[in-house]
């Protein structure tokens, strides 16, 4: 199969023109350099597939968005201060999916 390797205006563009906005501007370069980083530390290409990318990852504005979404996870306390709890709560996210750390002070996670 030949693939295509996709820049990041390439990348952006295709979510746009697909109907796809799903993530802000800082979170579509988060994850384009997380799916290009993969690629190289597996020495395979990812096939881009943006369907299945808006399916797998989600964007979340904040931390405390991110815990609410997985609040079953987490004790009231924890949720009730979340910033107070970060390492704890970022800790239970690595631990089961990858983490995408965002400039703009998001979070995406792939679903688990």
């Amino acid at each position: 199969m030949i693939y295509n390797k996709l820049t990041l205006n390439d990348f952006i563009n295709a979510f746009k023109q697909g109907n796809r906005d799903y993530y802000t501007y800082e979170g579509y370069i988060a994850l384009y350099e997380y799916l290009d980083e993969l690629s190289e530390d597996c020495g395979t290409d990812i096939e881009f597939d943006m369907i299945a990318l808006c399916c797998e990852f989600t964007q979340y504005e904040s931390l405390e968005e991110l815990a609410d979404s997985y609040n079953m996870s987490f004790t009231e306390e924890q949720l009730k201060d979340v910033e107070g709890n970060k390492d704890e709560i970022l800790d239970y996210f690595y631990n089961n999916t990858p983490v995408i750390t965002c400039d703009d002070g998001s979070y995406i996670t792939a679903e688990f």
